[in-house]
């Protein structure tokens, strides 16, 4: 069942170097979504900010197959599937999770956390709709 989260986050998703200027996947205006975030970083407290970041799964599923396998070089690259070394200083104050789909775990005995967004391209700041799940 669907439950709404009580508190607004600020979701960073996926600011990893694979998506900056010149990258193989490099995404229009990165570079002030970086900006920004960091700004927003600044009003925010812990309760409300969560990162995210894409790990290629060992064992993919479903169309990740196909994915992981046609972006292998990118998912064998440790550098590309960093976060971006402008927001790595907010890690030690914020959560990261690694995800390889659509979800994510939060662990210590949450359900997963689902997200329904409005498609932006990774690193984009974009809509973000998250729900608790059994």
């Amino acid at each position: 069942m669907k439950k709404r989260l009580e508190t607004p986050m600020l979701l960073v998703i996926d600011m990893q170097n694979v998506y900056g200027k010149g990258q193989a996947w490099e995404c229009k205006r990165f570079e002030e979504a970086d900006r920004n975030i960091r700004i927003l970083l600044g009003h925010v407290t812990r309760e409300e900010v969560l990162f995210t970041k894409y790990t290629a799964a060992a064992q993919p599923v479903g169309v990740w197959k196909d994915y992981n396998r046609e972006n292998a070089a990118v998912n064998a690259d440790p550098w590309l599937n960093d976060l971006v070394s402008d927001l790595k200083p907010y890690t030690d104050q914020y959560p990261v999770y690694e995800k390889s789909g659509k979800c994510f775990d939060p662990g210590k005995g949450k359900g997963k956390i689902l997200c329904d967004r409005d498609w932006c391209g990774s690193g984009m700041l974009c809509t973000v709709n998250c729900y608790e799940s059994d």
